[in-house]
């Protein structure tokens, strides 16, 4: 057994209600962006910039009815007081998960 699925089997015991794997009919991938927003980057213009790679493939190669979203693990400690991240996250229907604070 590789590495890998050790740690995956012992995870697995720990917290038996999480997925980690779950077969498709279908090809997919899962989008997922870390650690954002980008520290010292208080205007957000990197995320921004994600956010307009996203949206331009969706409006030149995504279907419309499987538009491309992402999971954007968040360091809270990032964030800035009076910012509109979440806000567009949501608005935009991307997933957001924790990092945890910094």
């Amino acid at each position: 057994m590789s590495i890998a699925k050790l740690i995956i089997s012992i995870v697995a015991r720990l917290f038996p209600g999480a997925i980690f794997y779950q077969p498709t009919g279908e090809k997919i991938i899962a989008l997922t962006i870390d650690d954002a927003p980008t520290p010292n980057d208080p205007e957000g213009k990197s995320t921004d910039r994600i956010f307009a790679a996203i949206a331009a493939h969706n409006r030149e190669k995504a279907s419309p009815a499987t538009p491309v979203k992402a999971t954007f693990f968040l360091i809270t400690g990032h964030l800035q007081p009076n910012s509109t991240l979440i806000e567009r996250l949501i608005a935009q229907g991307h997933e957001i998960a924790n990092h945890g604070t910094q």
